[in-house]
């Protein structure tokens, strides 16, 4: 009974540790966040450089913009894809809380295209308002892209938010004409991207990254 009670301490103990660690981490992402935003580049780079070591994804993702503008480092197109792959292998460790702020941050410094690829990754990783801010880009922008702007705010609807609610009305003035089409384009969506699916396309990907060797151009 003694040694039951132990290991759950011991299990409790390590739970709570893991999960400090996980808050401190998060917290220096955004901070690193803040840092890159203010053109604090070198100071940005150095804490991205300790989360990717310490094996978060999201870090590793920013590196890579570090390295393909040569931002508080020199450019090296090269070393940038090495961390796009290093930050596959480390998808286990994905938060999407991470690429939700990392999306809202490249769309405050108005890079449209990086904070897209963000929040689509966050959103697959079902973040509920990472959709909800693809909907508005998608709305706000040309009008062939109305189809997949609906589609999106469907994804949004699904997660009963507030934000996704101030949407409501102006997705219900373009369902009666492309309303089903979206809803189906929403059902592929959710299939596409299961938990089953998203892990069938890390072991993909991951295996582009061996075959590829970007690895080797990381230094340890």
């Amino acid at each position: 009974m003694v040694e039951v009670k132990t290991f759950r301490l011991i299990c409790l103990l390590t739970a709570t540790l893991l999960s400090l660690n996980t808050q401190a981490d998060e917290e220096l992402f955004y901070y690193a966040l803040k840092s890159y935003e203010n053109q604090k580049y070198s100071v940005s780079f150095g804490m991205f450089a300790d989360l990717s070591k310490a094996g978060l994804p999201s870090a590793s993702t920013m590196l890579m913009s570090h390295y393909e503008e040569g931002l508080g480092v020199l450019q090296d197109s090269t070393k940038a894809m090495s961390y796009l792959g290093l930050a596959v292998t480390q998808m286990d460790n994905y938060n999407p809380e991470n690429g939700y702020q990392a999306g809202l941050m490249f769309l405050r410094i108005n890079k449209l295209s990086v904070a897209l690829e963000q929040l689509k990754t966050a959103a697959k990783y079902k973040h509920p308002l990472a959709s909800y801010e693809i909907a508005k880009l998608k709305l706000a922008g040309l009008e062939e892209q109305v189809l997949e702007a609906v589609m999106w705010a469907m994804i949004a609807g699904s997660y009963d938010t507030k934000e996704s609610e101030s949407l409501r009305s102006m997705v219900e003035n373009l369902l009666g004409v492309q309303g089903a089409q979206a809803l189906q384009m929403t059902e592929k969506w959710f299939k596409d991207n299961s938990a089953e699916m998203l892990r069938k396309e890390i072991k993909k990907m991951r295996r582009k990254v061996k075959l590829m060797g970007l690895l080797k151009n990381i230094q340890e």
